[in-house]
């Protein structure tokens, strides 16, 4: 493993269509417009070939599998394999319906090895399939992992019933994410809380749905981020910042304050 754990942030979704890609893609595109002179990574290890919020051609995992299962990739073959979105590096996942049977976790936790040697922060979205090696290799491999959850029962039975796969791997979450809150809904925070966590230490972020632009979001391939909303804006700040704090890589967010820092808002 390597001795950046805490530059390993890994977004894992308690069920399809909690928002995890938009969470995870958003986080990494915030942290790379403040840490400009970094290397900032997102990498998609769910399943998918494809970046939905990202426009034109994306590289992929299968692109460079060979030299990460051989150990030769170079920094300069693993950055130029990458797409660029902005000052973020993007590289995607796997590429055919049934090719996900031929990443084990391991080749997951090669991957990451490597990419924290060349990058100075990786953001992985790893989805919600757990029968994924992609998936399961970042989920054990000792970064900081949040779970994206909702308000929906149906989400947090699904939770419910995962609990010893996650035990299994080896592998739980201390940060949590409600994506798309209401307060109108009787599923609030100190619910889900009693719900989903034994110990009731975990960090909980909200962030407020942004309906309207989830849907332009989609059929434009954007983030809700590049609409402006200031609620959602706000509420993903508040989780970068914590994600900065972790790091180690800058003191900037403890002299500027978390608005100035990030201009998002």
């Amino acid at each position: 493993m390597s001795d950046k754990e805490n530059n390993l942030f890994v977004f894992h979704g308690c069920d399809r269509k909690v928002g995890t890609t938009m969470i995870s893609h958003c986080a990494a595109k915030i942290l790379s417009g403040n840490l400009k002179d970094r290397k900032i990574l997102y990498a998609a290890l769910n399943g998918n070939d494809d970046i939905h919020y990202s426009r034109g051609n994306t590289a992929t995992i299968d692109s460079i599998k060979i030299r990460i299962d051989n150990n030769l990739i170079t920094s300069e073959e693993m950055e130029n394999s990458c797409a660029r979105d902005g000052d973020l590096y993007v590289i995607g996942g796997i590429s055919g319906v049934f090719s996900h049977r031929n990443y084990s976790p391991d080749f997951s936790i090669q991957f990451l090895n490597r990419a924290l040697e060349i990058f100075d922060v990786v953001v992985a979205d790893c989805g919600n399939e757990l029968d994924s090696g992609l998936c399961v290799g970042a989920l054990k491999y000792g970064g900081v992992n949040f779970l994206v959850i909702n308000q929906n029962e149906s989400s947090l039975v699904r939770f419910e019933k995962a609990k010893n796969i996650y035990s299994a791997i080896d592998t739980g979450f201390e940060h949590f994410v409600v994506n798309r809150y209401t307060e109108m809904d009787p599923h609030d925070v100190s619910y889900i809380r009693r719900r989903i966590e034994n110990n009731g230490e975990g960090r909980y972020f909200t962030v407020r749905e942004e309906a309207e632009y989830s849907k332009l979001a989609e059929i434009d391939e954007q983030l809700i981020l590049d609409y402006k909303c200031p609620g959602f804006s706000e509420d993903m700040n508040d989780i970068v910042y914590e994600m900065m704090k972790m790091t180690g890589i800058s003191d900037t967010y403890r002299e500027t304050g978390r608005k100035r820092l990030f201009g998002f808002m």
